[in-house]
């Protein structure tokens, strides 16, 4: 709450950022205190699985929101069909995108994405730029998601993108990232980074899900109870694209 990043509303960019759960202990604890300004209410129909949904969605939010705040009538193409690339997609439409295409290689998550109602293209069989281009027009997309944190589909955000849009950057890299700067001086891009969320972001996911813009279910792909909390993350490391989101039911 001190440095500037706190101090201008983006505590998000925290200088000295610890996130609960990952640089702190998290809900798998035997007592866990978190500020009640921290904690909001999920409306009263709402399960408990689809609230432990709306923090991945909020990242989404976020993301969608780093463009430009307002999506009516623009078009996007998401990179990555995972969890946060499929929330990225359905935001985008929920909040008035007049195309989403989202590319990915994973059949099972190709599938679960047009379950989403969201349009889909497989680059390993279809060029990506002629689907671009069918989807959105010769003058392309307005914005690109990057949503897995790898080289080749940075490089085809760049590569694909239309001069002077936008890039949002919401894969996390684990390795340092090879960027054709000139490419993005050349072509004006825009290029952002999107990390994590912000009050706000969770506010407005809330709102989406209780206005049944957003499908969840699909995402679902597998529960255990709370005895079986490491079959939960072995599932995960096993089952790799087909485990979209794993929920731990804390009363079994």
């Amino acid at each position: 709450g001190k440095c500037y990043p706190c101090t201008h509303g983006m505590y998000n960019d925290c200088e000295t950022l610890k996130v609960m759960g990952f640089q702190t202990t998290g809900m798998a604890s035997e007592y866990f205190v978190v500020d009640a300004k921290k904690a909001l209410v999920l409306p009263k129909d709402m399960s408990w699985d689809h609230g432990a949904m709306i923090e991945p969605l909020a990242v989404a939010v976020h993301a969608v929101r780093r463009y430009s705040g307002d999506m009516h009538g623009k078009k996007a193409v998401v990179l990555g069909g995972g969890p946060i690339g499929n929330l990225v997609a359905q935001t985008a439409k929920a909040l008035g995108a007049e195309v989403v295409l989202l590319s990915e290689l994973s059949a099972y998550r190709l599938a679960t994405a047009q379950k989403c109602g969201i349009t889909t293209v497989n680059p390993n069989e279809r060029n990506l730029l002629d689907a671009i281009v069918e989807a959105c027009g010769k003058d392309r997309a307005d914005v690109i998601f990057e949503c897995i944190g790898i080289n080749p589909t940075m490089k085809q955000a760049i590569e694909y993108a239309r001069k002077g849009s936008h890039i949002i950057v919401v894969g996390v890299f684990g390795d340092l990232a090879t960027v054709d700067m000139a490419a993005v001086q050349d072509h004006e891009l825009s290029l952002l980074g999107s990390a994590m969320y912000r009050e706000e972001d969770y506010i407005k996911a809330i709102d989406l899900v209780a206005a049944g813009k957003i499908e969840f279910e699909t995402l679902i792909t597998h529960r255990f109870g709370f005895r079986e909390f490491k079959k939960g993350y072995d599932t995960i490391d096993q089952e790799k694209d087909k485990a979209m989101k794993v929920m731990i039911n804390m009363e079994k």
